[in-house]
């Protein structure tokens, strides 16, 4: 999945109010995340730990192969987006923050 900051995407969007640019242009984060790597992540900062069950429903993401957008086309116009992992950790850590655990 593509992952954006909001305040980036913000900016980015702001950046075509007085711009002449038309069609079409990506926005997205540099790198991957895994839900791997979130679940990991979570069950390090909480203590606790992941219970899977047969019986639950496939996620729809199941099975998708990892990815990036292409987003040469903003970086050639000047835009450039934070890497993923540069924000991703701390944007979970306030939500772990948010949740109490």
């Amino acid at each position: 999945m593509a992952f954006v900051r909001s305040d980036e995407a913000g900016e980015f969007l702001a950046q075509f109010a007085d711009n002449d640019f038309t069609g079409y242009i990506n926005g997205d984060s540099e790198g991957t995340v895994s839900i791997k790597d979130i679940s990991e992540y979570v069950c390090k900062k909480t203590g606790k730990t992941l219970l899977f069950s047969e019986l639950g429903e496939p996620a729809p993401y199941n099975g998708e192969a990892p990815y990036t957008i292409n987003t040469e086309l903003a970086n050639s116009i000047g835009f450039s987006f934070t890497p993923l992992h540069q924000w991703i950790w701390t944007l979970i850590d306030h939500y772990l923050k948010e949740l109490n655990v």
